[in-house]
């Protein structure tokens, strides 16, 4: 009988503890709505602190965040969260074009040479998806790459033995690829 209360207040705290950042984020956005940028941001900064100390990071919270600082007149430390939302969501198109608009507003440009296109197009290659779905992309590959072996050890057919075995080298490539991308992805984070 102790456990089970236990476990019921254990529950009912988490549960509180996630119905208090999320009421938060809702004044914040409340906040944002009626143009009052000064208090949303306060708000969003709590839910970051709150979120870091729980381990966790939300791109949505960051991109708000952004939002909040832009509209307030403090570009760098939106163009700074907008980054950061990106690196939790490289995918997501809107804050990549939050960030551009954003850097568009600095006063102080420096003036960077263009980039060589095969290094443009390998870096937005790599930021299709963030690095857990990279992750998750490498473990489909194995498991793809276990069963080319399989068909290669088993099947008596010589074609289906080199078809098995050379698309086992395609695939293993693309899992050495993903997993690369993956750990490079993890490492930009920190």
């Amino acid at each position: 009988m102790q456990t089970i209360k236990n476990t019921l207040t254990l529950v009912l705290l988490f549960f509180a503890t996630v119905s208090s950042a999320q009421s938060t984020v809702e004044t914040a956005s409340e906040a944002y709505r009626s143009e009052d940028y000064k208090r949303s941001i306060q708000l969003y900064e709590q839910v970051v602190a709150q979120q870091l100390s729980e381990g966790k990071e939300s791109a949505e919270i960051y991109y708000n965040l952004g939002n909040a600082y832009f509209r307030n007149g403090e570009t760098a430390k939106a163009i700074l969260n907008y980054e950061r939302a990106l690196l939790l969501n490289p995918g997501d198109s809107d804050i990549r074009h939050n960030l551009r608009f954003a850097r568009t507003r600095i006063e102080d440009k420096i003036d960077t040479s263009e980039s060589f296109f095969l290094t443009t197009w390998v870096n937005s290659f790599k930021n299709l998806f963030n690095s857990n779905t990279w992750a998750t992309i490498a473990i489909a590959l194995f498991i793809a790459f276990l069963s080319c072996i399989a068909t290669f050890l088993f099947v008596r057919k010589v074609w289906i033995k080199k078809t098995a075995f050379y698309i086992g080298i395609v695939i293993f490539s693309l899992l050495l690829l993903s997993n690369v991308i993956a750990f490079s992805q993890k490492n930009n984070r920190i």
